[in-house]
């Protein structure tokens, strides 16, 4: 159970079921969406259900109230000692609050009939989102937070039983909460409908750019056992694809710390690898076998030999190099081009391999060999 739980329930004289909700796993998603009827299990009291109930709706109106109050305060302007009062553009704001979505349901019969009512149905509060996203996806290619709490606020404006906190909830990082209510559900449905029956819009909108920007901010703050995780990370692989440091990377994506991470990383193989194909091909090169580190500089985690796509797990780096180099010549394959000295390198030096079958020569590997005797050579006279 998260602090946020066990700190409110103590605010609201309700600790003595701090217990109840650590047992049933109550989080703050849960803590501020549950329905009443799991409510009325964890706290059967009439009493201090009510006083449940009553503060969490307060709360849920006090994070939104940003969006939904503004002010209807006038300013006054003294001009010749004559009082002029001017209504503030807060108090014409929340004048024409409301405004926008009569004029859309009006436009249909099934919108007038709504109109007509003082109470929504959960069918009727299905329709009003479903007209409300589908004019803004007609118009935009995203539809932004501020949309959501706008027309949020329309609704709670025209229909005055309703709660700005049924329709659009806004993400918070803070507490790992996403963004959820009846507004962004339809907007997620609307757009996976569109994507999966390949229904071309006005402005030829690319669906799956239309959801990076939110899946990336999903991935700051996914949990391993998410189901869609794996999903989530391959759908952005190219925009996450940006030039900053591995360990500005793992800070950006902290799933990357956890057991899970390497898998991930083992995930993004395919495509790089493919990538790095189609590179050396333009070049009429063909990818060698390589050597594939998962984890930062400091803290290498797991090991891969990858030869012809197939890769062959290692328990260390010096057993990984090891497997490497033995498959070059089991396989008679080629030294890769950007890396061909350091290979040399470990063949001449390390396993005296030079004849001149299997042998060429760089004057580079031999002055860094040289380098390499001369510190022995100091450092053993250091220790006599």
């Amino acid at each position: 159970m998260s602090s946020f739980v066990e700190e409110t329930l103590e605010a609201w004289n309700l600790s003595e079921y701090i217990e109840k909700f650590k047992d049933e796993k109550i989080d703050e998603q849960v803590f501020l969406h549950m329905p009443e009827s799991m409510v009325k299990e964890l706290i059967p009291i009439i009493g201090k259900r009510f006083h449940f109930l009553e503060n969490r709706q307060k709360l849920l109106e006090n994070e939104n109230k940003s969006f939904i109050s503004e002010s209807s305060d006038n300013l006054c302007v003294n001009e010749s000692d004559d009082a002029i009062s001017i209504a503030s553009s807060s108090s014409i704001n929340l004048f024409h609050r409301g405004k926008k979505l009569k004029q859309l349901l009006s436009e249909s019969s099934c919108g007038k009939k709504i109109l007509s009512q003082t109470r929504l149905t959960p069918s009727d509060r299905n329709k009003i989102c479903h007209f409300i996203i589908d004019r803004l996806l007609c118009k935009f290619k995203k539809i932004t937070p501020e949309q959501f709490q706008e027309w949020s606020a329309e609704i709670v404006s025209v229909f005055k039983y309703e709660n700005v906190s049924t329709y659009y909830v806004p993400s918070n990082t803070k507490f790992k909460r996403l963004a959820n209510g009846k507004l962004w559900d339809k907007y997620n449905n609307l757009k996976r409908y569109i994507k999966n029956n390949k229904v071309e819009e006005k402005e030829n909108i690319d669906e799956s750019n239309l959801d990076c920007e939110e899946t990336l901010q999903k991935l700051h703050i996914i949990q391993p056992n998410d189901p869609d995780l794996t999903t989530f990370w391959k759908e952005t692989f190219k925009e996450r694809q940006k030039d900053i440091s591995i360990e500005n990377y793992y800070e950006e994506y902290p799933i990357l710390k956890t057991s899970i991470g390497a898998i991930l990383n083992i995930a993004e193989l395919e495509p790089k690898l493919q990538k790095r194909k189609e590179k050396l091909q333009t070049f009429g090169l063909t990818l060698q076998l390589m050597i594939v580190a998962i984890g930062t500089i400091l803290n290498l985690t797991d090991f891969y030999i990858i030869i012809n796509n197939v890769k062959y797990v290692s328990t260390t780096l010096m057993s990984a190099v090891n497997l490497c180099f033995q498959a070059f010549f089991a396989l008679d394959a080629k030294y890769p081009v950007n890396s061909e000295m350091i290979w040399y390198f470990l063949q001449h030096q390390v396993y005296g391999i030079t004849d001149e079958e299997h042998t060429r020569n760089f004057i580079s590997v031999d002055v860094a060999w040289h380098y390499i005797q001369e510190l022995m050579s100091a450092s053993e006279e250091q220790l006599k």
